[in-house]
């Protein structure tokens, strides 16, 4: 029904009266004379004003003509001259990957015209948002973040609960991981998916200062693009010009700046935020070559959220700084290691370096060289709920560096033929270790000083953990003019070489069941990995793969007012092969698989884009695209493969050697004797994944239709948005039963509510396999309308839209296990479609710019207003399966037979919603003696997340609280010290209804994995009950399990100077 309502809406706009990435910008139009036929042989001149490059094209026998492979952004000047008449179109100015149609009419006067009056107008078929370096300068951003001007796009959403580093845009309701971000063409992804940003550093590693502009694409016809689920992020450089241009900038967004209260409750801490830095450009050779370089530095410092009572924290944990300090000391005493404190803020700093280089060889050949490098180094608390407690030792320093050079070779052989060459190289060096160093075990401790957990030592995951990616982009393509027809063709080869050492556990990690366990060296679970061979180097993965691409285009210009896209890629994946462990081959009847296995993917474009009399559009795209998903979930099947790496198990060791079972094994460093059983086990005697031997490269399938409309002073647009897109999800292969057609069966065994009971026996020993799975979709609607007044000083806008998205998995997760673990499903072994997380229903955004003179012609005060309402994430209800031990049947009866350590945080099972207090499928605590006070308040926490009576929950019943934010920047210009010389003044203000009221501008949320684990869960032994008791989120005065970001819920002002200066 949606899918109706939603294209009626487009249609009805129809029916009011009258109806890779690219990096270059191409101009194309037809000549005309003033009885209205076609001009030929008139010469046309293009003219790149900064640089005075030109271009000179001649028209056709048609009076057509086309200029390919020209700069993005502008200003350009078009000179046509002929026997006829001239005329000249000036400041021009062209969007990356997009085609300017020009029709021009030559008079015996030649006539200077506007670009308004001359362009009938074409963008890209898809649905895009173009931000200039215009709009940068003077629209709302206080974080000097390129996701600032992103979210003005209406499918893109920039997640606000989260802050810094750790926020993300979801594009089209998709992870931001799945987006593709480009450079000037060159890949600036967090290839690898380590990084919540999707960058590959701590924060925004492109200057905004260096950007000429940035296009938001979500359904791109051009078969140059794919390897996208969410969107297509395209930032396009500056260049230097014949003139000798820079600026000198600092920015501070500090504590001295920022509010200290929300709904009454004082927020006072100390943090830093500035940034400086510079650009200059100009001319090697005038009008021959050119340069453009900017250095940028940010330091900031981030307070965390959650602290404990006595810290100071806006949000309180249970235990106290008193008891830390306690912990602290017995660690020191007991284990011999300092576990450090509570740290209050993360730290992070990074510097971006950048440099272009503009050669015009010659009138037919140009060169671009660009460089960039960002490196960046962070300290990444953990203390994010108040249920878990994390000593300093358990955090993590990241340090980055990413380095990349692209280069692009253009030339335009003929009128009709033009080719462009792109060279790309990109390399990010990334550590992970504990402030502590490493050799450090990790300690848990369960259920002490009103913590569910507390944590300290080295993060398990931080063990081992080095990473160096690099990826080599070779692209070459045509286009050729034949008539009507403009033909592309290329081909395109992305490699990546990626050494990781990654081995988790490699330390070793020990639960304690209380405080006093802890303090006795009473350990209940212990888990170890480690290379075969005792050393680092030893368990890493080393490997390579290639996206190879072919593609082809036609364009046809049915008409002036219809043109059609057609287009064909084929994209082959192949890879180095893991070490093949023959101890997995043997047991579940195929290879241990990377992307050794290869994978092919034909996809197939049509577009078509009809201009109305009026002046109204309808542009319509269908086609198919393949997919990303985070480097690592391949990388995984490198790492863990069984054969490098094993895990320890009491049954290869010494008698003795267990540490559950002898406490003088309980130690801060690995014992002898579990290294040893971990070089002696047997070759599945470890967690293995794989590449499921039917994984194909996951595909989407796009359907977007637009419709543009000039309305008066008014210009509306509608957009339909359909995508069907497969996803990479992993699935374990040993629970218990022979596979079936390379996947694990559905067990006969059920639980009480009919969901099947698998019989995993392995204890972090699990095996997984990452398959392809169809069934995630997007529906998304939006309308918008604009309109310019005060003479065009000032511009409005305001848009609604509607998202309806399913997911199969969340992908919030780079392990294994955690990916498996954090996606909630009736079954996670046989995940389902459902709502997803990062579906946004509802979202109204507004936009206001307005530029005065109160100081004089030469001094612009430019206001500019961000608005946004817009619903919660949803949320979705679960169990909590954490297992009391290791045994087979805990497994099955608390944790549906799942491997404990296969489920991460133990709360992905969606959750059984009795009938009632008398449901004859639950025992409420206890069978013999039902707490029936629980059962009442359980179905108040039933009705109170949606969930329907009887039955198991849906996937986000609910949703997190409506946000609602306001930022405001004031962009002063005054004169410089010399003529031309300028000196700009920015405040800008972010969360502006925060400073205005304290209740207002209130930015809440739910838990990043989007669940809410309501009850803990037991089955009687013969599986007829569920035994049902408080989970760690069940509270009926938070049931949602919401909490403030004070760090966005403050206002934070951000005050900076500027000045620019020309020779």
């Amino acid at each position: 029904m949606k899918s109706l309502r939603n294209l009626f809406f487009v249609f009805a706009l129809i029916a009011i009266p009258a109806f890779s990435q690219e990096l270059t910008s191409d101009i194309a139009g037809v000549v005309y004379s003033d009885d209205g036929s076609t001009v030929a042989n008139a010469s046309v001149t293009i003219t790149y004003k900064p640089t005075n490059s030109k271009v000179s094209k001649t028209t056709d026998s048609s009076g057509k003509f086309s200029a390919k492979g020209l700069r993005p952004g502008g200003p350009y000047s078009v000179v046509v001259s002929s026997a006829n008449g001239a005329q000249t179109i000036d400041n021009l100015r062209l969007t990356v990957g997009d085609t300017r149609r020009l029709k021009l009419l030559v008079e015996s006067i030649e006539d200077v015209v506007t670009v308004a009056s001359a362009v009938s107008g074409k963008q890209d078929m898809g649905f895009a948002t173009k931000i200039t370096s215009d709009d940068i300068q003077k629209f709302s951003s206080v974080t000097r973040d390129i996701r600032d001007f992103v979210r003005l796009n209406p499918f893109a959403v920039v997640d606000s609960v989260q802050d810094g580093e750790y926020s993300g845009v979801n594009i089209a309701g998709s992870n931001t991981k799945s987006n593709n971000l480009k450079v000037d063409g060159s890949s600036y992804n967090d290839d690898f998916g380590l990084n919540a940003n999707g960058y590959p550093g701590q924060s925004n590693p492109i200057q905004l200062d260096t950007i000429d502009q940035i296009n938001v694409r979500v359904s791109p016809v051009s078969v140059e693009y794919g390897q996208f689920e969410g969107g297509v992020i395209e930032v396009v450089s500056k260049g230097g010009t014949n003139e000798f241009k820079g600026s000198v900038y600092t920015f501070d967004r500090g504590d001295s700046f920022s509010g200290d209260e929300v709904r009454g409750t004082t927020v006072d801490r100390t943090f830093d935020d500035t940034s400086e830095g510079f650009t200059f450009g100009g001319p090697i050779i005038k009008d021959k070559a050119f340069f453009f370089v900017a250095f940028e530095t940010n330091d900031k410092t981030t307070p965390i959220n959650f602290g404990p009572t006595g810290s100071g924290a806006p949000a309180l944990q249970t235990i106290t700084s008193a008891e830390v300090a306690q912990i602290r000391a017995d660690t020191i005493s007991t284990y011999g290691f300092d576990p450090l404190g509570y740290t209050s803020s993360n730290a992070s700093t990074q510097e971006n370096l950048s440099a272009r280089f503009d050669i015009d060889i010659s009138d037919v050949h140009r060169l671009q060289v660009n460089y960039r490098e960002s490196e960046s180094e962070a300290l990444k608390g953990s203390n994010t709920n108040n249920r878990s407690f994390y000593f300093a030792s358990n955090e993590y320093l990241k340090p980055e560096l990413t380095e990349s050079t692209g280069i692009l070779f253009v030339s335009n052989w003929s009128d009709a033929f033009t080719t462009e060459i792109q060279i790309n190289n990109k390399s990010t060096d990334t550590g992970q270790t504990s402030p502590i160093g490493s050799n450090v075990a990790n300690f848990n401790i369960e259920n002490a000083f009103g913590m569910q957990d507390i944590y300290l030592g080295v993060d398990p995951f931080r063990s081992a953990n080095d990473l160096y990616t690099e990826n080599d982009t070779l692209k070459i393509k045509g286009t050729y003019t034949l008539g009507n027809h403009e033909i592309t063709a290329g081909y395109s080869d992305d490699t990546f070489d990626v050494y990781n050492v990654f081995i988790a556990y490699q330390d070793g990690a020990h639960t304690f069941a209380s405080y006093d366990d802890f303090l006795a060296r009473n350990s209940s679970r212990y888990s170890a990995n480690n290379s075969r061979v005792g050393t680092e180097t030893g368990g890493a993965a080393a490997f390579d793969y290639g996206f190879e691409s072919i593609f082809a285009q036609d364009e046809i210009t049915v008409s002036d007012q219809l043109t059609v896209t057609l287009g064909l890629r084929y994209d082959d994946v192949s890879g180095s092969a893991p070490p093949k462990n023959a101890g997995f081959k043997d047991a579940y009847g195929f290879e241990n698989y990377g992307l050794d296995k290869g994978s092919s993917t034909l996809s197939w474009r049509f577009g078509a884009d009809y201009m109305f009399d009026d002046g109204s559009s309808l542009k319509l795209v269908n086609g198919t695209y393949t997919t990303r998903f985070p480097l690592v979930w391949a990388s995984n099947a490198y790492s863990n493969n069984g054969v490098q790496t094993a895990g320890y198990s009491n049954s290869n060791a010494v008698a003795g050697c267990d540490p559950t079972s002898n406490p003088s094994n309980v130690t801060a460093t690995q014992p002898q004797c579990v290294k040893d059983a971990i070089a002696i086990a047997p070759l599945r005697d470890s967690v293995i994944v794989t590449m499921s031997p039917d994984f194909e490269w996951p595909t989407m399938k796009v359907l977007n239709l637009t419709y543009e409309k000039p309305m008066g002073d008014w210009f509306v647009v509608a957009s339909y948005l359909k995508k069907d897109y497969e996803q990479a999800v992993y699935k374990a292969l040993n629970t218990g039963d022979a596979l079936v057609n390379n996947q694990a069966p559905i067990p006969v065994l059920k639980a009480p509510d009919g969901r099947p009971i698998y019989d995993m026996k392995t204890y972090n020993s699990f095996k997984v396999a990452l398959n392809n799975q169809g069934g995630g979709g997007a529906e998304i609607f939006t309308i918008g309308a604009s309109r310019a007044f005060n003479d065009g000083a000032s511009d409005f806008s305001i848009n609604y839209t509607n998202q309806n998205i399913d997911e199969i998995t969340s992908g919030t997760s780079s392990t294994a296990n955690s990916s498996f673990g954090k996606s909630a499903n009736v079954n996670p072994n046989a995940p389902m479609s459902g709502r997803s997380i990062y579906e946004t229903e509802h979202r109204l955004v507004a936009t206001l710019k307005s530029t005065h003179y109160f100081f004089g012609a030469d001094k612009p005060t430019t206001f500019s207003l961000f608005a946004e309402r817009r619903s919660g994430y949803p949320l979705s209800a679960v169990f909590e399966t954490k297992t009391a031990d290791r045994s087979a049947a805990r497994y099955q009866r608390e944790a549906f037979g799942f491997d404990d350590g296969l489920q991460d945080d133990n709360a992905n099972v969606l959750a059984y919603a009795p009938s009632g207090v008398n449901d004859p499928l639950v025992c409420w605590v206890s069978c013999s003696n039902p707490d029936l006070a629980f059962a009442a308040d359980a179905m108040r926490m039933v009705k109170a997340l949606n969930l329907t009576p009887g039955q198991i929950a849906a996937k986000g019943t609910a949703t997190a609280p409506w946000n609602t934010t306001l930022d405001l920047k004031i962009t002063q210009i005054l004169p410089g010290l010399r003529d031309e010389d300028e000196f700009v003044i920015t405040l800008g203000i972010q969360n502006l209804l925060n400073m205005l009221n304290d209740d207002w501008g209130t930015i809440r949320g739910r838990d990043y994995t989007g669940t809410v684990a309501i009850f803990d869960v037991n089955m009687t032994e013969d599986f007829s009950k569920y035994i049902l008791s408080e989970g760690t989120a069940f509270d009926l005065d938070n049931p949602r399990d919401i909490y403030t970001s004070f760090n966005a819920s403050i206002w934070r002002a951000q005050l900076g100077f500027k000045y620019n200066f020309n020779f």
